[in-house]
């Protein structure tokens, strides 16, 4: 069960599409759930429901999948940017 829920709308969708993106990277990256929730140090369901959107990342949380995914963290100011242009 989630720990911590987004408490706005635009927290919603800013975690709806950082989680998007985590899945996408993942995948791509052909890295099952388990396998990254191991590396990351978190449950399979915690990772689950990060990329489902339906909770918050801290950020240490974050930076560490960055970089076991090998990918950028810089995108979150686009995600934000994108989110409050939209609102």
């Amino acid at each position: 069960m989630p720990t911590q829920k987004p408490a706005s709308t635009v927290d919603s969708v800013f975690y709806k599409e950082l989680g998007k993106y985590l899945h996408n990277a993942r995948e791509q990256r052909g890295i099952t759930l388990r396998d990254l929730s191991k590396r990351v140090g978190v449950s399979r369901v915690m990772l689950d429901n990060w990329e489902l959107g339906l909770c918050r990342i801290k950020s240490e949380q974050f930076q560490l999948l960055c970089k076991t995914l090998n990918c950028p963290s810089e995108f979150l100011v686009s995600i934000n940017f994108n989110i409050i242009r939209n609102d």
